[in-house]
């Protein structure tokens, strides 16, 4: 499937037209304070994101435009227990408070946990991003003090208590 339609936004693969206005939403001083990017040349970003990029582009409907990415992924930084995924979700300034990193976050879930050897999603995220942990306790998720990652928290939800 290459196109996942949502209430107020849609999921699809990227187009190389994408890459330049990610960049832009990633390097936003704002969204990057909770990104943790490391200190690298935005033209880096550019050109390592358009080899490494996994999961979808978000769209932000009527405007049709890229408004964030978002993906389950392999936990990259902390060793999980087999069936685990890490939720990445970015989305660009104007785009908060509509309601489409819940859409979006869900619809990721809801995927990932039909799978049965989806076990448990983990997402990691900035201290002072108050939004994300709203977002995130709202979908059931719990901090998890077992697991650190540098200065950010570690937040889980178990396919059961979903």
């Amino acid at each position: 499937m290459t196109v996942i339609q949502l209430d107020n936004c849609l999921l699809r693969k990227w187009n190389v037209s994408d890459f330049e206005a990610l960049a832009d939403i990633e390097y936003d001083p704002i969204v990057k304070e909770f990104l943790g990017i490391p200190k690298r040349l935005r033209e880096v970003f550019v050109s390592s994101t358009v080899d490494d990029l996994r999961g979808w582009a978000i769209e932000a409907k009527p405007e049709g435009i890229l408004a964030g990415r978002a993906a389950i992924i392999k936990p990259r930084d902390i060793d999980y227990p087999i069936g685990t995924g890490e939720l990445e979700i970015v989305i660009a300034k104007q785009f908060w408070q509509r309601g489409i990193g819940r859409q979006v976050s869900k619809r990721l879930i809801d995927d990932f946990f039909s799978d049965p050897r989806g076990l448990m999603v983990i997402a990691i995220v900035h201290p002072k991003n108050e939004a994300i942990h709203k977002l995130l306790n709202s979908l059931s998720f719990g901090q998890d003090n077992t697991y650190s990652n540098h200065d950010h928290l570690v937040f889980v939800l178990n396919r059961l208590s979903y």
